[in-house]
């Protein structure tokens, strides 16, 4: 998944986060004596809970790079979940290698239903019961998506690594059999009020939680924005799976019109 999931889908970000601040959020608290982050973002260790069985926790200043180094060993990914809109998304990604680029197709259903391929350095767009791909200039794909459209678990993880000002431990439990690791994330609102263009006071706070297995792979992300209905809710599964995406036939393809036309 690429970048900026808010929304419908502009494009998909594996692990995007959205703004907000602290921890707290509709009654999900951090509990009195816990250390919190500021709103600018200043980087803030938060203390962990005890090691779970044998787990040990992740803190602010080895979060993202173990998350990074788990998600590089392995060659792919699908993604599903829905955002805030509702729309349900799915998304079937191949990571690059010395000798691979990479591929993602997302894959968007609801009112906005499309699918969106990027492979072979171009992408394509379709839409329901169209058998045309539209081709989506590269500047498009540029500006939308940007760092995003290099498929390394770097790349991928970079906006997270970026935002990020505070981690929390909130201990193992159990899903579907397995044991998972939650924490808690803090975003730094000067972030997203910098991307979105909006002031920091009008980025909601959320309550920004991660779930890994014990070899700290990713198995789910959920934002609950405080005021907003719904959530942002993804989980991670058959990782290294084989992942078949390929370039639509020539045939196929035609410029992308304008959008008022393709509407």
């Amino acid at each position: 998944m690429l970048r900026r999931i808010m929304g419908i889908v502009a494009a998909a970000g594996l692990v995007v986060p959205v703004a907000g601040c602290g921890f707290e959020d509709g009654g999900w608290r951090a509990a009195p004596g816990e250390a919190t982050a500021t709103a600018a973002g200043a980087p803030a260790e938060v203390a962990s809970s005890e090691a779970a069985g044998g787990y040990e926790p992740l803190v602010f200043g080895n979060f993202v790079p173990t998350l990074t180094d788990a998600f590089g060993a392995e060659s792919s990914v699908r993604v599903a979940g829905k955002l805030l809109d509702g729309s349900a998304v799915g998304v079937e990604m191949r990571l690059a290698t010395d000798d691979d680029e990479g591929a993602v197709r997302v894959t968007t259903a609801g009112e906005y239903a499309n699918e969106v391929t990027y492979v072979d350095g171009s992408g394509y767009l379709q839409f329901p019961g169209e058998d045309v791909y539209y081709l989506v200039p590269q500047e498009m794909l540029e500006e939308d998506l940007g760092d995003a459209l290099e498929l390394t678990p770097e790349a991928q993880l970079a906006d997270l690594g970026l935002a990020i000002n505070a981690v929390l431990y909130e201990g193992p439990e159990t899903r579907r059999g397995e044991r998972l690791h939650r924490y808690a994330v803090s975003v730094g609102a000067w972030y997203y009020a910098q991307e979105f263009g909006i002031e920091e006071w009008e980025v909601p706070p959320v309550a920004y939680r991660v779930w890994v297995d014990d070899a700290n792979l990713l198995q789910r992300i959920r934002l609950k924005f405080r005021g907003v209905p719904g959530a942002v809710d993804f989980t991670y599964s058959d990782w290294s799976a084989p992942v078949r995406i390929e370039s639509p036939p020539a045939e196929l393809v035609a410029p992308l019109p304008e959008w008022e036309d393709v509407a």
